[in-house]
C-alpha cells in the first residue's frame, strides 16, 4: 500500500512538472520585411528569413541578435540585439519596430504535446504582411477594385477586430464599407470586439444593417 502511495505522489510530482515547465516557441518578423538571420544564444541560424521561427525554448532570459540582410554594403546591419525574457508554456509573435525595439504583440498558451486543436489567433496575418495588404490595397485606386482584393484577402486570412476596422476604413463609400464590414467578420478571430466596427459608419441606418447581420450571422 506504501509503494502504491508512494507511487502515486511520485506521478502526480511528474504531472505537475510538466505542465508548469514547459517549453515556449517565438516567431519573429521586423517591420519592414527584410530578411534577417539570427544569433540565438549560442547558435547562428544562417539562412535568412523574413518570419522566423524558434526552436523550443525553456523559461529565462535568451540572447538575440538579428542580422539584416538587405544591405551587404553596410557596417553594421544589426536589427536588433539584446536579451530577452520567456516564460513557460507560451507561442510569442513578436516584430521588432522601426525604433529598434522587440515589441510583442500576441501570445498564446504553447503546449508541446498536444496536437490537432485548431485555434484562428495562431494564424492571424503578422503586422508585416498586414501593412503590405493595405498598401497594396490603397494602389487599386477604384472603390470596385479595392473590394475585389479586399475580399480575396479576407479569403486568404484571419484578422483581429482592430486589424478589421483599418481595412475597412480604407473605403471611402459608406455602401462599400458596410459591405467590407459583413463580409470580414467571418474571417475575424476576436468576433466579440466587432463592435468597434459601428465607429466607422457615418450614418445610424449603417450601424444598425450590421448589427442586424451580425445577430443573424451563423458560421
Amino acid at each position: 500500500m506504501k509503494k502504491l502511495l508512494l507511487f502515486a505522489t511520485f506521478a502526480l510530482i511528474l504531472l505537475s512538472s510538466a505542465l508548469s515547465f514547459g517549453t515556449s516557441k517565438i516567431t519573429i518578423t521586423v517591420y519592414d520585411g527584410r530578411l534577417f538571420t539570427v544569433y540565438l544564444n549560442n547558435q547562428y541560424y544562417a539562412t535568412p528569413m523574413e518570419d522566423w521561427v524558434s526552436p523550443e525554448l525553456g523559461s529565462g532570459r535568451h540572447y538575440f541578435k538579428l542580422i539584416g540582410q538587405n544591405n551587404p554594403g553596410s557596417t553594421n546591419n544589426i536589427i536588433f540585439e539584446g536579451y530577452v525574457e520567456i516564460r513557460d508554456n507560451l507561442s510569442i509573435f513578436a516584430v521588432i519596430n522601426e525604433a529598434g525595439q522587440f515589441v510583442v504583440y500576441k501570445q498564446k498558451p504553447f503546449w508541446n504535446n498536444t496536437t490537432g486543436n485548431y485555434d484562428c489567433e495562431y494564424d492571424i496575418i503578422n503586422p508585416v504582411d498586414f501593412n503590405r495588404l493595405k498598401e497594396f490595397i490603397i494602389k487599386r485606386t477604384y472603390a470596385s477594385y479595392m473590394y475585389e482584393e479586399f475580399i480575396d484577402a479576407v479569403d486568404a486570412n484571419w484578422f483581429t477586430s482592430e486589424q478589421m476596422l483599418e481595412l475597412v476604413k480604407l473605403f471611402e463609400f459608406e455602401s462599400y464599407k458596410l459591405d467590407a464590414a459583413k463580409y470580414g467578420y467571418k474571417k475575424t478571430c476576436d468576433k466579440n470586439n466587432y463592435y468597434i466596427m459601428y465607429d466607422v459608419f457615418s450614418f445610424q441606418a449603417s450601424i444598425s444593417d450590421l448589427r442586424q447581420f451580425l445577430k443573424g450571422y451563423k458560421e
